[in-house]
This record gives C-alpha cells, structure tokens and sequence, in this order.
C-alpha cells in the first residue's frame, strides 16, 4: 500500500485501475496452475499488490476529482461492487469448484478480472472534463469555498488524529478477520460449506445495504453520529455470531448486522479522508499517515 502514491503518480487513474485488475487476473490464474506452496505464495504476493494498488485508494481521488458536492454518497455508491460481488460470486464459485474444479473456479475469477479491466479502461476517465463535463455541484455554492472551487477541508488534531488510529486498530480485529474467515467460522462449528458460504452471500446484501445507507447518512448527519450507530449494530453483529452455535437464527442475525456494521471501517475510512484531507495529500493521508495501516495489525489482537 505505500507504492500507491508513487504508482498513481507514474500512471493516471485510468491505466493504473486497469493495471490492478490485470493482475488480479493474473494472480488467479496462477493460483488455477499452482501445484506447490512456491507457486501459490506467487500468486499470492501478486494478488496483494493488486488489492493495494485497486482498492478505495483510486477511486477516492475519482469521487473527489467528480464531485464537489456529496462525495460520501459518490464514494458509498462506488464501493457496492464490494457487497455485490460477496452477494453474487461465492455462490457460484462453490459450484463450480465441486461442480468442475478448483482450478477451473479460479480461471472464472480470473477471466472475469479481465472483463472489469477492460471496462475500466473503456469507461474511467481521470476528470469530468475528459468526457466534456464538469464536477458534480460545481456551479452550486457550498459554504466555505476555496479557489478551486471546492470545499474547504480542516485536518484534525493529533488527539483526534491518535483517537481514530486506536479505533480503527480495534475494528480492525473485528472487521477483517470476520471477513477473511467468515467460512471457516461456521464450518468449524458444524454448519455446512453451502451453508456458510449462502451467509456470506447474504453478508453481501447487507453491505450493499449499509454502504447505500452510509454516504447519505454522514452528508446529513455527520461522520461521528453517524460511525456510533453503525458500530453499535456491528457489536451486536459480533455478539450474535458467538451465539451461532446455539442456533442457526442467530447466524442470520449476526450475518445480517456484521454486514450493516462494516461501512465505517472500510468504506468509512476514505470517506473520512476524502472530506478532511486535500486531494492532492489523500494518498499519503490514507495509508502514508496510518488510516488504513491501522487496521491490519487489530487482526492480531
């Protein structure tokens, strides 16, 4: 994630999103070949540099470049294809890998990767004013206005700024290794892989719904109100996960709120940067000063 700035500065929006999705092709076809450890760490490596170059990184400086009005709401919008594709691939992916194969369910991901980057290429442009338009709300008055015409950001305060960093290393415990280990959770306490991998399906809608719901609630209410109640209902999530074993009902509880919670710890984190860093400094803002690093090292704890 440090080579984001230093790689958007070589390449424009356009060519380094397409670039990401390449090699999160090519990371899934090797793993389709792979019959060693040396070869699956491969793609591996490839696949994590292409989710640090290609995540919400890019398409921060697109909302921002876009839209000088209701860039939460922009950014919640454009961070769907997240819950969608957790609503529509693992389904699929089952299938196929018991259905077919393994490798023939990682050739599927891979040559869909291919089909997102051609679309990238063909449909992203870096400003408005490439396709002949002009930001969104930039003929309207906002408030405090600077001379680019666009908002006005304050940063925070080192307290403020130490405060957020420690929240995000405790959602990071929650958020990530319930993400990455959703399956494997349920498995080990007797639901089967289709069933798990249907709540994960199921998580998906939620996240749909929560990052829908999110942007528009933090342009009318706020990022701390906001954040609080999105918590909540991620704590409670939380808690009726560990209660699963007692009864499936709980699962779909835990599932459905898990899923609702998220927001302010994925799709937050840009949005926070987004409004209160510049967006000539939002890359080094988001990863270089410790917003997203934060969160990775919670999954220990």
């Amino acid at each position: 994630m440090t080579l984001v700035p230093l790689f958007y500065r070589r390449l424009n929006l356009r060519w380094g999103l397409s670039v990401s999705c390449l090699l999160m092709a090519v990371a899934f076809l090797i793993h389709s070949f792979a019959h060693n450890y040396a070869t699956y760490v491969l793609g591996a490596a490839i696949m994590g540099l292409s989710y640090g170059l290609g995540g919400m990184i890019p398409v921060s400086l697109l909302m921002n470049n876009w839209f000088v009005q209701r860039r939460a709401t922009a950014l919640s919008i454009s961070s769907m294809g997240i819950g969608l594709g957790s609503f529509i691939f693992p389904p699929i992916i089952v299938r196929i890998a018991q259905g077919i194969s393994l490798d023939a369910a990682f050739r599927m991901v891979s040559l869909t990767s291919l089909v997102v980057m051609l679309l990238c290429f063909l449909i992203i442009r870096d400003t408005p004013f490439e396709w002949k338009m002009i930001p969104y709300g930039a003929g309207e008055s906002v408030g405090d206005v600077n001379m680019t015409g666009t908002p006005e950001r304050q940063d925070i305060s080192r307290t403020a700024r130490f405060l957020m960093l420690f929240g995000l290393l405790l959602q990071g415990g929650v958020t990530i290794t319930a993400a990455w280990h959703y399956v494997t959770l349920f498995t080990s306490v007797g639901y089967s892989k289709e069933a798990a991998a249907f709540r994960v399906s199921m998580m998906g809608i939620s996240m749909v719904v929560s990052k829908l719901i999110f942007g528009p609630a933090i342009d009318r209410w706020g990022g701390k109100k906001t954040s609080l109640a999105f918590l909540i209902v991620l704590a409670l999530g939380a808690v009726c996960c560990c209660l699963s074993p007692l009864h499936p009902l709980f699962m779909y509880a835990g599932t459905l709120c898990m899923g609702l919670g998220f927001s302010p710890s994925n799709i937050g984190i840009s949005i926070y940067a987004a409004l209160r860093l510049s967006a000539e400094g939002l890359p080094a803002g988001v990863h270089g000063r410790g917003h997203t690093v934060f969160l990775y090292p919670g999954e220990a704890v």
